[in-house]
This record gives C-alpha cells, sequence and structure tokens, in this order.
C-alpha cells in the first residue's frame, strides 16, 4: 500500500526538481527521479494526477512532446507528502 503514495511523492518531487516554473517532458522527470522510464504504473499515477487537477498540460515542446508542469494544487500535495 506504499508504493502508491511513494510513486505519487516522486513524480512530484520529480517535477518539482526538473521544472519548478516551467512545462517539462514527462520523460525528463522520470529519467531523473527514478534513473530511467517510466513504467506503466508510473505513466498510470501521472495520469490520474493530471485528471486531478495536480500537475497540468501546457502545450508542445521540441519535436511535438507534450509538456507538463505542477499546478498550485500539486506544490501543495508535494509539500503535504515531504
Amino acid at each position: 500500500m506504499d508504493r502508491f503514495p511513494s510513486t505519487v511523492k516522486n513524480i512530484l518531487e520529480g517535477f518539482r526538481t526538473v521544472a519548478p516554473i516551467g512545462g517539462v517532458d514527462a520523460l525528463a522527470v522520470f529519467k531523473n527521479k527514478f534513473g530511467r522510464n517510466g513504467n506503466e504504473s508510473e505513466y498510470a499515477h501521472l495520469k490520474l494526477l493530471l485528471d486531478a487537477g495536480y500537475i497540468t498540460y501546457t502545450g508542445f515542446g521540441v519535436d511535438g512532446v507534450q509538456l507538463y508542469q505542477l499546478t498550485w494544487s500539486g506544490y501543495a500535495l508535494s509539500d503535504s507528502l515531504r
């Protein structure tokens, strides 16, 4: 049962570390935080965070890569998990 909060915490911390105020590719977050590409479970967690409004879609980057960033509620959730 600890895996869900741990994965969510790591994803949110990754966003804070990699791009605290700008959009970033989710792959960069996973590589920074986990040292590898994300697996299906981690991308499912990212999708849930996106649906819940903790992360927002910010458009496209270089080569059409989708960019995401933390919302204010995402920062609050990240702080509460610290």
